[in-house]
């Protein structure tokens, strides 16, 4: 039997952001495939775009879309099965570290927007993890969220 909130530690964490990478990653270049069916995509905008160069000639907000299209599923996976795939297939998720119960839409909100504070000092809010004694990140202490093990974690771990 699996113990009670068991905090998920950085590298399950990061196993589970690359597996997530690689499922948006595709869902990215499949909704921009579609999209260039109906409208030309200029790469060098889109680079320009999400640098955030805004006084570059070729800054085309319409890219910022590409950002929604990331962070909306995000959020709603987030919210309804507090999880992405990747943690969903590593057996962890996200709870309200008081509660222990699925965190509100606010905390979910507030968790997405921790994620850009938490990049913004060289990732120095995600490897925050590695060495918090709960193992929570800038963006999970913003949010008063925190990752564990799922009660499904040993099925998935194990192939039961």
């Amino acid at each position: 039997m699996l113990e009670e909130n068991v905090p998920a530690g950085f590298w399950i964490r990061t196993l589970a952001v690359i597996l997530d990478n690689t499922f948006f990653l595709g869902g990215m270049v499949l909704s921009v495939a579609i999209i260039n069916l109906f409208y030309t995509i200029d790469t060098e905008s889109i680079t320009v775009t999400l640098m955030g160069l805004s006084q570059h000639p070729d800054y085309d907000p319409r890219y910022l879309l590409i950002n929604f299209m990331f962070l909306a599923p995000v959020y709603f996976l987030w919210s309804r099965f507090q999880a992405t795939p990747g943690k969903t297939i590593l057996g962890i998720k996200i709870i309200d570290c008081h509660s222990g119960i699925a965190p509100s839409k606010k905390q979910v909100f507030i968790r997405l927007l921790g994620y850009i504070v938490s990049s913004l000092p060289l990732g120095l809010g995600f490897l925050w993890v590695a060495i918090h004694p709960q193992k929570r990140g800038w963006h999970d202490l913003m949010a008063g969220t925190k990752v564990i093990y799922s009660q499904t974690e040993t099925i998935i771990l194990k192939g039961r």
